[in-house]
Formats: C-alpha cells, structure tokens, sequence
C-alpha cells in the first residue's frame, strides 16, 4: 500500500471519547483557537471519517472530504485566508459519522485530521489541545433520507443556545494506520448563491398528527444492518390500540411496503404516490394491531407510520416498561456474507445462481411471506408469541427515530389559502400568523447545494423542509413525492426547530431540487431563503449555437444538466442518489471534457472505479460504495473509457497507469466466456431501462461492450508498446466476435437479445444490439445496413431505447456510420419531447405516456450528451491524433443556415463556425490554438 501523502505527519487524527464504536449518525464538534499576529495567507489540508464542515468565527467555510475507500482516502486543500483575521480566531469543525455503508462511502473510523499552515508555516495541527463535544444541537436518532445517503437534518437552535461549559471535553488522539491519504484529485466545488424566484403556493394547514413512529427497519429486520447490499428482509410487529370508546383508527404509513391487520382482519389501503392510508371503526376494548413486511429489496427507507383515533398504544408483553409500545418478531431472513456479488475475486462463481442479481431472497420468499402474514394477523399476545418463536423482543422508544420531518409533511392536510403580511417574489420577506401554513418556493430551475434561511419568530417554531424536482401545475399543485415503486422513499427533508428572535440556518446536506416546500409549524416572518449551488468550477464552458433556436436551447440545458452532475466525481443526478456510476462517468467524461474541460474529473474517476478491483471482480459499477453489485457492461465501458479520456488529454503516462487494470479486469471477463463463447455472469446484466432481455447470465450486449473494451486495450497496448499485450487481445477479440455472430438472425435482421439458460435463444431483439455492432465494428455489409435501419426505423417487434442513456449510443453510432441527418433528426425529436414538457435539466429517461409523472429523476447527467453530439454533427469533427493535436472537419448544414460552437481542448478552446452562401456552399472559418492543426477535408450542405 502506498505511503499516505498527507503534507504534515506530525497532525493526528482526533475523535471524541464519548463516541461508542458502534455508532449511527454521530456527530461531535471540535474547536481550537487560531492566533494570528498579522494578516497572511493560510490555508487548511483537512479530511474527516465520514463528513466535516469547517467554520470559522462562525462563518461557514467549507465541507468535505471527497469521497474515497475504506483502504484510501483524500484530504481537501481549502484557503481560508479570508476569514480570518489578526488576533484569535475560533476554528469549529463539526464531523458526522455516519456508521452505515451509502453509495458514496463505506463505513471506517470516525475522526478529524487538519493542518494549517501559512507557507512554510505551520500554524495549527489537530490533536492535543483540541476540544470537542457532541452536537446535541443535531438530533442523531432520525431517519435515513435513502440508502444512498445519510440522514435526515434535525436541528434545534434552543439547544445550540444553551450548550454548557461542561459538555466539552479534550479531544481524544488515535493512531490511524488503517488507510493511506492523498490530496484531493480534482478541483474544489465553486459556490454561487441562487435565490428563488417566486412563490407557488402559499396555504393552511391542519397538522399532522405528532403522534407516530419511524422504525429503521433494515436494522431490525436485515441480516446487515449497516451495509447498503440488497438480502430482503421480512419480520413482523404487533400492538394493542386500545380504546374507552367508540373511535375511527386511521394510519398513513410511507417506507417500504406492509400489510396490516386489526384483530386478524387485513386493512385495505389507499394509495397517494409513496403513501398509503387505511382507516377502519373500532369499538371500545383492546384490538391487536399487527404490520407484515417481506420484501426482496432491503435498500427500502425507514418505515413511518402515524395515526389519527382516540386511543392509546401500549406493549403487552411482561416486563415491558411504561414506554415500550411495540413487539418485533426481529429478522426472519439471514444470509452467510454481505454481498451481492455472486464471483470470487478470480472471477470465477456459482453457475446454479439464477438471475436477477436481487434473486437470493427469492427461494426463502413464500414461505417467509406466508410467515409474517401469519404473525399479523393473529389476534392476540399468545397467538404472536407461538408464530414468532424465541426471537421475540420489546421494542421502546430509544428503537424508533425521534421525529420524521418527511412523515409529518407528506400527512399535513390543507385547508384554506393563508393570510400573509407579504405576498410576492423572493428575496422579499413572507410573514404567517400562528396558524400553520405550507409554502412553496421556486428557485426557476434546477439547482444542487446547501440550503440557508432566515426567520424571525418565537422559541419553539418549527420549520420543516421538503425538497423536490418536479410539480404539476395541471390539477392544482401536485408535488411528485414518489422517486420509485417498491418502497424506495427519499426524506430529501429537514426540521429546524427555533430559538427566540432572529435565526439563521445553513443546513449542512447537500440537496438537489428546483423547489422547496416548507411547513411553519408556529408563527414566523421569513426573511431570506437561498441555495447556496455548489458545483466544479468550469474555467470556461463550451458553446453551441444555430440558426435552430431549438437546439440551441437543446444544447444550454444539457450543458446545465451536465455541470449539476458535476462534483468530486461525476454523478447520476444530483437529488436522489449524487453518486459515481461508473457506466454514467464513461459519457460524462467525454461531454464534459468538451463543453468544461473536465480532464481532471474525466482521470479521477477511472482511477477510483480501477481502485474497485481490490475488492471485486471486476470494475465496480458504482464507487466507492457499500453496495459491490456488478454490472458487467459498466465494467467494460470503464475499459472503453480509459482510450476515450487517454485520445481527449493525450496524457501516456495515464495510460500506463490504468493499463495494468485494464488488463487484470479484461482477463477475468475473459474467462467468463463460457457460453457459446460469449461472456456470462451471475450479475445485474443491465444496460437501458427498457424491456430488453436482459435478466439472464448471457445477454448479448455484454459480449459486445466487451469486444469494444477488448479494442481500447489493443489500443493501448500499440500506444504503449506492449507487443504481447496487443497480440492476446487481438486473439481474444477475434474469438469473441466470432462468437457475436452466432446470435445474428438473418429473419430478423437482427441479433437475439440474450441466451436463456436451457441454451435456447431469446426471441427478444432490441436496437441496442443494432447499435452496439455499429460502434464497435461488429456488422459488415448486409448485417451493416440492417443495423443502421434497426437505429433509424426499428420494426415493431424491436424493443427500442429508453433513456438518453442508451440514446447517446444509437446517435454516435448513426454519427460513425455517415447518417448525421438521420441522427440530428432523432436528437431533436428525443430531447425536444423534454423540453416542450417543460425541462430545465434533462430526464434519466421518459416515461410513456398516462404515467403519473413523466420521468424519475429529472436531472440526470447520463441525459447530456447533446453538448458533445451537436457540435460534432455539424461540424464533422474528427480526432486524428491523441490530446487533439491534429482535427478534421466535415461541416454539415441538415437545413440549418448557420452553426457555432466552442469545444475545450487541452490546448485551449477551439472555435468553429459555418454559414451557408447564397449558392447553397459552406463557408466555414476556425480559430485554434497553434498546438492543433485542422484541416476542413469537405462540407455537406445535406437537405
């Protein structure tokens, strides 16, 4: 392992000797006193295990670190010089630790590491002499937002307030030898204050009820807790309701979905997006309550669940206490190990495993089904006790979050329109009387960042915070809570509970959204409400333009999507996951290399997703991550991009340094080859969301990813003057496509989808296979043209694409095969059906039409290839030489009158322009940067 490459070893990482080991959401603040006899510069190296946010003399300053591994992390380098001043300065830093596997982190030790230094000069290091407390202020038992991220922010300014000298405590130094550190890879995030412009809604609420429960049932009812692998969960709860007289139980439940019987009688539910309510009459006495859940898929949310009736709750089991209110039968599914990768690191794994990746649970899931149906629907103690076994167990209040921010608000009901002193666009002040009221507020777009407010109000006003991407204005104002079927609830939600008088909140969970819904439970005068956006600093951004205001708006909003999908890595969507799939990162790379210059982000998450194969079998498909599920073709569009970033920097000596990964991952795909010759795998075979057939171990566009992965390392291999290397990979990729060609159905005029597991051919044919032969050089001649028909006029048997994902491939294919009208055509249909439903970022994919909303996540990097393909599709550009030293130009009019654009190279922005003559030719101009030489070899003034 290499040495760490932290500039100050004589800093020690500190944490606070109150923290147990087997914390969840722990946070701790550490404070030291900077003394300065002048102003300097200074700045800071910091990282922190899980998250830390610097302050200093109160003012945010920056939160961190970039994401790493277990085995190797990353400091932040931050200039603090302007906050500070001559004379004592207070450095503050809060660190949370999370205690539980994310898609951006896997869980380690907690603690703090900062050096700062002005110079040569050491000025500060953490360890003795700090002091730290825990930040009671941040309420630590409350749910999670997902498993893809933490937790839910709850804070209340009364306790900040009144922190006694007494909770501080010194510091406590460790060794730390578990981890190498080296310097943040990629530039730091560059923050841009936006303010919403407009208030949507402003209403009367009657409030939810404040009794209820939230229940972290993935550790209660999951093999492991901690982790953010998927192994099902089933488990049973009951209680008695008890009631002196006649009354209507009414619940709302959000989380993972449940069945609930009373007195052995199933509840109906009604359905409202993620939340389902079921309401029955009881008489007065004792009824037994009873909640069944069993589900394949544990990377489901907290379970929530309120009520409304008159009546009290208690736990009937001897011994409980007087707050003990419900019985568990704990988990009724176990699993050997944590993972859901079904290889060995050798690559080799159980042939018997049946797909779909999450299929573990499926053996176990009638019977454990039938189970807990069994134990809720008993009618009484005795009957649960002899249906749940010696697993049995009380569970109290400390088992339950504290407050569910997002419960409360999904289950707030409206009333009426409400008074405000003040009605109009942002940053105005908003004033409410004492009666709760809902707001909206739209910042006009989407944005990603910190959220900051200030209010004035009376102690004990709660705010509550909802932040979301999409409403329908159609029928009212519907806000689209639901992010995905299955249970899967995102609390992209925080309560801020107040001190008297003036209050100022940063919160301190980066969010995406365009809108914020806030909840004033208690009176209050909104004074300013902001995000403060925090994406990668673009020096300079690319552009594009027409004489088609179409695509000219095309291209503004994908280049927005993209850098809303931009941080220490690149990332799925800023809202819901924020994190690196490997698959994404391929073509963000090379958008982003084009339209930001992104070379640094492009190289950084290569060498991440190469970092996976300490761990696995192949490169991951998301990283780092607690979640090791492998998607093969992620895998092998890693193996492409390493040629794709090495042809955009002509950087060799990266080359070399991914080689040997490259080559390690390709061997173990290769041994994989075992069908037919094609590659297999007990994995998550996906590529698109759509119907291909790809839930078997042999899905064809793997084979076909992977011979376009064989051919960048041929590439390489020539590039780098490794003989061997290139002559291995070219034998295995003539193997390989030997073995493609099998699956080619001349009736058809298209190749299968997949092989079943009884050896017979899918009758599933998609374009995605069309479009893959294309890309890859995979089709000759009759093979060719039916291709090229398959990405332009599929038949109607032919499943098509589904995402923009997907859609980027069948363009660039059409681009390389000489058909740039018939792709202009498309890009323009695709995304043109985005932006007239009104998109200011571009969809993860479209739904079909009666969906109840049009897409699921409306912000999705993998959407924004527009920004690479429309200045290549009328301008022809060719690459002839790594790191863009020499290009070629073949313009193309497609009807257009005119065309711009600028595209980062390393060299500088190259700058491209044509505009059609009075005789219909082109005349095309171009300003490069001497290193690059262009040469314009034809122009096309296509119809």
């Amino acid at each position: 392992m290499p040495e760490s490459e932290f500039p100050y070893p004589e800093a020690c990482w500190i944490s606070s000797p109150e923290q147990e080991h087997d914390e969840i959401n722990a946070r701790f603040v550490f404070v030291h006193d900077l003394v300065l006899t002048a102003q300097e510069p200074v700045s800071v190296a910091i990282t922190a295990d899980s998250r830390y946010w610097l302050a200093i003399n109160g003012a945010p300053v920056a939160s961190g670190p970039a994401r790493g591994y277990r085995d190797l992390a990353f400091f932040d380098t931050v200039d603090v010089s302007e906050f500070l001043r001559p004379g004592s300065n207070r450095i503050e830093i809060t660190v949370t630790h999370w205690g539980v596997d994310t898609f951006q982190y896997q869980r380690g030790v907690s603690g703090l590491l900062a050096a700062f230094y002005s110079g040569d000069k050491v000025l500060l290091l953490s360890g003795e002499g700090w002091r730290v407390r825990r930040a009671v202020e941040w309420c630590q038992h409350v749910p999670r937002i997902s498993i893809q991220q933490g937790f839910e922010e709850h804070f209340d300014a009364r306790v900040a307030a009144a922190v006694p000298k007494t909770a501080w405590r010194t510091a406590m130094v460790r060794a730390e030898t578990s981890r190498t550190l080296h310097p943040r890879a990629t530039e730091n995030l560059v923050r841009t204050p936006r303010i919403f412009q407009r208030t949507v809604l402003i209403e009367r609420l009657a409030l939810a009820p404040s009794r209820g429960w939230s229940l972290p049932v993935r550790r209660h009812f999951s093999p492991f807790p901690r982790s953010a692998n998927q192994h099902g969960m089933a488990g049973a709860l009951a209680s008695l309701f008890c009631s002196d007289s006649p009354t209507r139980l009414r619940l709302h439940i959000i989380g993972p979905e449940v069945r609930v019987w009373i007195d052995g009688v199933e509840l109906d539910m009604i359905v409202d997006q993620d939340l389902r309510i079921g309401e029955r009459d009881l008489d007065p006495g004792e009824h037994w309550v009873g909640i069944a859940l069993c589900t394949p898929c544990d990377h489901a949310a907290d379970l929530a669940w309120s009520w409304h009736g008159d009546g009290v709750w208690r736990c009937p089991l001897p011994g409980g206490g007087r707050d003990d209110v419900w019985v568990s039968s704990g988990p009724l599914w176990s699993r050997v190990s944590d993972t859901n990768c079904f290889m060995r690191r050798d690559g080799s794994g159980d042939e018997a495993y049946l797909p779909p990746y999450g299929s573990v649970f499926s053996a176990e899931e009638p019977f454990l089904r039938e189970r807990v149906a069994s134990m809720a629907r008993c009618r009484d103690l005795p009957g649960f006790l002899e249906a749940a076994g010696t697993n049995v167990r009380i569970l109290g209040e400390d088992d339950f979050s504290e407050v569910d921010a997002y419960l409360a608000l999904r289950t707030d009901e409206p009333l009426e329109d409400a008074p405000v002193d003040s009605f109009g666009v942002l940053p105005g002040p908003l004033g409410f009387s004492g009666t709760p009221c809902r707001v909206i507020l739209d910042l006009g777009g989407m944005s990603v960042g910190y959220f900051e407010m200030e209010l004035e109000c009376p102690k004990g006003t709660i705010v509550d915070g909802f932040f979301f991407e999409h409403l329908d204005a159609a029928s009212g104002v519907r806000i689209q809570y639901l992010h995905q079927d299955g249970g899967l609830v995102y609390r992209n939600s925080f309560r801020y509970t107040a001190h008297a008088g003036v209050n100022v909140f940063h919160s301190r969970q980066r969010r995406g959204g365009r809108y914020v819904l806030l909840v004033f439970r208690g009176p209050a005068r909104l004074l300013k409400a902001r995000v403060i956006e925090e994406t990668y600093p673009p020096h300079a951004q690319g552009s594009f333009h027409c004489s088609d205001d179409r695509l000219n708006r095309i291209y503004e909003i994908s280049r927005r999507t993209l850098l809303l999908c931009m941080e220490d890595t690149f990332t799925d969507c800023p809202t819901y996951e924020q994190a690196l799939w490997v698959g994404d990162a391929r073509n963000e790379a090379l958008f982003a290399c084009e339209a930001f210059g992104a070379y640094d982000l492009a190289r950084h998450c290569l060498w991440l997703a190469a970092h996976s194969l300490e761990e696995s079998p192949f490169v991951a498909c998301q990283c780092p991550s607690g979640w090791d599920v492998i998607i093969p073709s992620f895998s092998f569009l890693w193996g492409i991009s390493v040629w794709d970033v090495f042809w955009q920097t002509g950087d060799r000596e990266f080359l070399g340094e991914m080689f040997p990964a490259l080559r390690e991952s390709l061997a173990i795909a290769l041994r994989r080859c075992t069908d037919r010759g094609l590659f297999r795998a007990p994995a998550w075979n996906f590529f698109d969301w759509t119907s291909i057939d790809q839930d078997r171990q042999t899905v064809l566009h793997n084979s076909m990813l992977l011979s376009g992965a064989l051919d960048a390392a041929m590439k390489a291999a020539r590039e780098l003057g490794r003989v061997d290397d290139w002559r291995d990979f070219s034998l295995s990729r003539e193997t390989l496509v030997a073995a493609i060609s099998q699956l080619w159905d001349p009736a058809k005029g298209a190749w299968r989808d997949s092989v079943h597991d009884d050896g017979s051919l899918s009758d599933g044919i998609s374009q995605h296979t069309s479009f893959l032969a294309l890309l890859h050089d995979l089709a000759e001649g009759a093979q060719r043209e039916a291709a090229i028909r398959n990405c332009l006029a599929p038949p109607a048997a032919m499943t098509r694409v589904g995402s923009p994902h997907a859609m980027f491939f069948l363009l660039d294919a059409l681009r390389k095969e000489g058909c740039g009208d018939g792709a202009l055509a498309l890009l323009r249909d695709f995304w043109g059906r985005m932006l007239d439903a009104g998109a200011d970022t571009f969809w993860e994919m479209i739904h079909p039409p009666g969906s109840q909303f049009p897409t699921r996540s409306h912000c999705h990097g993998w959407s924004s290839s527009p920004v690479y393909l429309l200045p290549r599709l009328l301008f022809g550009i060719e690459c002839m030489e790594p790191g863009w030293r020499r290009v070629v130009l073949h313009p193309a009019a497609y009807g257009l009158e005119h065309a711009s654009a600028q595209i980062h190279t390393p060299h500088g922005l190259l700058t491209v322009a044509w505009e059609k003559a009075p005789d219909g030719s082109l005349d095309v101009r171009f300003d490069a940067p001497p290193a690059i030489s262009v040469v314009v070899q034809s122009s096309i003034n296509s119809p």
